[in-house]
């Protein structure tokens, strides 16, 4: 097996449209499903040919997933951005609320990791917006004022997860939004007193799904292969990958999780992972009212935050 691996989707999308039969399975987060499927980049799946029957309910035939109908990619893992943040530091009730980056309290103590999607998601539902990725530009004009008013609370603009991570160790930052069990539960593996919640406003929740492009030259073991990534062992083993904590869609792999690994991911049991789904929203790509694309709209809002201006 030849692998080849990405940072950031934009970068996954570019190497499949230059080499569209290079690679047999594809690893694709939500918001590009669609984008792929409209570029002629991903082929059918049978549903039938795919075992969903131990997800939990709200994963089972997972909207993004299905375009027109037809099955496009099979989810395999899922997280939270939300807020992580210490426990020394602020207590539950204080971060119960996104009100909390605002607060004077942390006034230089909030860090940022610097991706426009799940931060400007975070500050949408924050408003109240839901779905939050598609606003009227009343609504986006809101963001943004709540995005000038976050600025002066931030310590600092952090590209990779192990910058975030070192500042949250050090206790340069106290709260971090758009992050979720991934940097909690590496840091209190560390013995950090950190910890990570979902607000009463909700979360954004991330996924990772698994396609097959059309001209894949070996389609059927690229089925063979999903279909060994959706056993419940393999779905165990994914949840704590170095790369990336994740919780699981398999009612059966949350059981193979030791105690300390569902206290981390804050599941124990089917229920609460469907709780957990319930409260939480889909990162998606932005759009006005009308269902038009405003990416650009919204990254030249986060260029402007990252500047200051």
């Amino acid at each position: 097996m030849r692998t080849e691996t990405f940072t950031g989707a934009d970068k996954m999308f570019a190497k499949l449209s230059q080499a569209p039969d290079a690679y047999d399975v594809v690893v694709i987060d939500p918001e590009y499903i669609e984008k792929l499927d409209n570029a002629g980049l991903l082929s059918s799946l049978d549903a039938k040919a795919f075992d969903f029957s131990d997800y939990i309910e709200p994963l089972k035939e997972f909207p993004l997933c299905w375009r027109n109908g037809k099955l496009k990619a099979v989810l395999v893992r899922y997280g939270i951005n939300a807020l992580v943040y210490n426990t020394e530091k602020l207590t539950r009730e204080e971060v119960s609320s996104y009100d909390i980056l605002f607060n004077p309290k942390v006034t230089g103590k909030v860090g940022i990791w610097d991706w426009y999607l799940p931060n400007m998601g975070i500050l949408s539902l924050y408003n109240g917006f839901s779905p939050p990725y598609q606003l009227s530009t009343e609504q986006f004009g809101k963001v943004e004022t709540s995005l000038q008013n976050l600025r002066p609370q931030v310590k600092a603009i952090m590209g990779s997860f192990s910058d975030i991570n070192a500042a949250l160790a050090r206790e340069e930052v106290w709260v971090v939004p758009a992050h979720g069990e991934h940097t909690a539960a590496v840091l209190a593996e560390q013995g950090n007193p950190i910890s990570w919640t979902v607000p009463k406003e909700g979360g954004i929740m991330w996924i990772e799904t698994l396609g097959i492009p059309p001209k894949a030259k070996n389609r059927d073991e690229a089925i063979q292969y999903i279909h060994y990534m959706q056993r419940p062992e393999t779905m165990a083993k994914l949840t704590w990958r170095k790369a990336y904590r994740s919780n699981t869609p398999s009612k059966k792999a949350i059981t193979l999780l030791s105690s300390r690994q569902q206290d981390l991911f804050k599941v124990h049991d089917a229920n609460e992972a469907v709780r957990l789904v319930q409260s939480v929203s889909v990162r998606m790509l932005p759009s006005n009212a009308s269902g038009a694309s405003a990416e650009k709209t919204w990254q030249s809002a986060w260029q402007k935050f990252k500047a200051n201006e």
